[in-house]
């Protein structure tokens, strides 16, 4: 119970805003659970049984029965029954797959083994599976990749899918980050050809997904992705619209901060590709719960031109973030110019670049001689 004493938040989670997991006592309730009930893992001695024939049923996923022990699954599928030729290896971490590489009017055979961590079974037998010129593929969602990051909120953004070989039109739906099984889509448009433009409005993450049409006739839905959307350029700001600027200043910045998960950083270099920085900030998840962060740029070189971008890097285990990916997920970038001002010592600058406890909603602020109080919202 003391667990309950230094962790804030119910015996099930956290607070929202705090951590996207479980309280230390939940994990240490379901550990001993496990421990007590579950099977324990054991080597794996029998390979997947697959049907030799398998019929294509209006989408590419190929199933198989599950093995009890297994960890994941490797997968093969070639176009010679002899796999001398592979079309593609991969690993599945359920007993299913969803095939992409599927084209009209081809045979293929595909085989599956099992793996955990103290081994792997031999290869399943093979089974084959045809394709038919009339059959309605489901397409293959190209551009922007699943979980695209640093697409611009109000502005147009184009979606691009393989053509299906024997779709006459397709259906294409967009939906909002509440709503994964869009079941009221921003967005439902039948169209002819395999691109798609529309405006994107104030959403921090959409889905979409598409599928083949044909008279009456309907493919499966495609794999969805997701694409994550950022503020415009103006959420990056300069004094002086960057131009002459003193060689002390501050730079605003006011950012997506999903859920309170993000570093954000700030990098000032004199090169365009940011190499040999002269500053280089990190604002750490959690001390700044508002949006808006001050980076305070010192001691530039006179009549230079810098380039200053602005990240935020997310924690992908926070379950919140549905698989945002381990990298700079928003960038922002914007050239500057110094002159030779200097700014005078009779001044000080008072921000949440040098003041961190500053780093949120301030409701009022004093400033005295020698002191400085404040009040937040939440106070």
């Amino acid at each position: 119970m003391k667990s309950l004493e230094i962790a804030r938040g119910t015996i099930m989670s956290y607070c929202s805003g705090i951590k996207s997991t479980f309280h230390p006592l939940c994990q240490a309730l379901m550990y001993n659970h496990a421990q007590t009930n579950l099977k324990k893992i054991t080597a794996l001695d029998q390979a997947p049984v697959l049907p030799l024939n398998t019929t294509f049923e209006n989408n590419t996923i190929l199933n198989w029965e599950a093995s009890p022990s297994a960890d994941k699954y490797f997968i093969e599928i070639s176009q010679t029954a002899d796999f001398s030729t592979k079309i593609l290896s991969d690993t599945s971490s359920v007993s299913a797959y969803n095939c992409k590489v599927f084209k009209n009017n081809n045979q293929y055979y595909f085989r599956v083994k099992a793996i955990n961590s103290l081994g792997e079974t031999p290869w399943s037998n093979i089974s084959s599976i045809r394709i038919q010129d009339s059959d309605l593929l489901p397409p293959v969602l190209t551009s922007p990749l699943n979980n695209a990051t640093n697409l611009l909120q109000t502005s147009d953004i184009t979606l691009k899918f393989n053509p299906v070989g024997s779709a006459t039109s397709y259906e294409i739906q967009v939906s909002s980050y509440y709503d994964p099984f869009f079941t009221k889509p921003l967005q439902t448009q039948t169209i002819q050809s395999n691109t798609f433009t529309f405006r994107s409005q104030n959403d921090l993450q959409l889905y979409w997904r598409v599928r083949a049409l044909n008279g009456s006739r309907k493919s499966a839905w495609s794999e969805v992705n997701t694409m994550w959307m950022s503020y415009s350029s103006f959420a990056l700001s300069l004094p002086l619209d960057g131009t002459n600027l003193p060689l002390t200043f501050p730079i605003g910045y006011y950012g997506n901060n999903i859920n309170g998960g993000a570093t954000v950083r700030f990098t000032i270099s004199s090169h365009e590709d940011f190499s040999d920085p002269v500053l280089s900030k990190s604002f750490s998840p959690g001390n700044y719960l508002s949006r808006n962060y001050t980076c305070l740029a010192e001691n530039l070189s006179p009549n230079t031109t810098y380039f200053l971008k602005a990240e935020e890097i997310y924690d992908p285990k926070d379950g919140y973030l549905r698989g945002m990916p381990n990298e700079p997920a928003f960038k922002i970038s914007k050239k500057f110019t110094t002159g030779t001002t200097k700014i005078s010592g009779q001044w000080s600058f008072i921000n949440s670049d040098n003041y961190p406890a500053l780093g949120r909603d301030i409701k009022s602020l004093t400033v005295g001689t020698g002191s400085l109080s404040y009040r937040t919202i939440r106070d």
